[in-house]
């Protein structure tokens, strides 16, 4: 009885949702049910869902990292205003490893830009 009131809540996500959907569902109901009977029932590997669920730490660890370094990001910034990416990365190196790839990154997103003096043009035509 459980099992087809469980299969009749599924349905639409078995055929027509994407992967990820159908392990959010997964999450939500794994302390009720076991994990392998609702990826049983919803047509699914038990083994992606672990690998999505690790996915996911993954990625708000790194969101938490990326939210520290872009409160020392600004801090250099406050104090060095006219410091763009490159000479923040090297501020930032002093204390811990850091790209600069990443740091721009996150200047960009936060609309961090050092001052630039003057603007470079070409005489040569």
């Amino acid at each position: 009885m459980e099992n087809e009131v469980l299969r009749e809540a599924a349905e639409p996500l078995i055929h027509y949702a994407p992967a990820r959907e159908r392990f959010a569902f997964v999450h939500r109901l794994r302390d009720r049910f076991g994990i392998r009977r609702l990826c049983r029932i919803l047509v699914t590997d038990h083994s992606n869902y672990h690998a999505w669920v690790r996915a996911r730490t993954r990625h708000d660890e790194h969101t938490a990292d990326d939210q520290e370094l872009s409160r020392r990001i600004v801090e250099v910034h406050t104090t060095h205003p006219a410091y763009g990416a490159q000479r923040v990365t090297r501020e930032l190196m002093q204390g811990l490893e850091v790209g600069r790839r990443r740091v721009a990154r996150l200047t960009q997103q936060h609309g961090i830009a050092g001052i630039t003096r003057r603007r470079r043009r070409s005489l040569m035509r």
